[in-house]
């Protein structure tokens, strides 16, 4: 179960970079505070520092989910607040 939880947080972290990385280069704003990060990481390590792996990882995997649904979100938001549509070619 360890294992599974470990691909799906990794899955989910890599979607989130990829929808931070995607919404910049398409010009839409989006932060990543320090305390998000530090959450995750701590998380993390406590996990491999007191042994508790499982309940750890679905910590990760639920903060790591909730950031990538809250950028799509903030994309999604942005988008439909602006005047003209994106990504049309003339």
């Amino acid at each position: 179960m360890d294992a599974f939880l470990a691909l799906i947080g990794l899955g989910a972290s890599y979607l989130a970079s990829y929808e931070r990385a995607r919404g910049a280069a398409l010009g839409y704003r989006g932060t990543e505070s320090l305390a998000y990060r530090a959450t995750r990481y701590a998380t993390l390590v406590l996990a491999l520092l007191t042994g508790w792996l499982e309940p750890a990882l679905w910590i990760f995997v639920v903060l790591t989910a909730a950031a990538a649904a809250v950028r799509a979100w903030n994309v999604a938001a942005q988008e439909r607040r602006s005047p003209s549509p994106r990504g049309t070619s003339a």
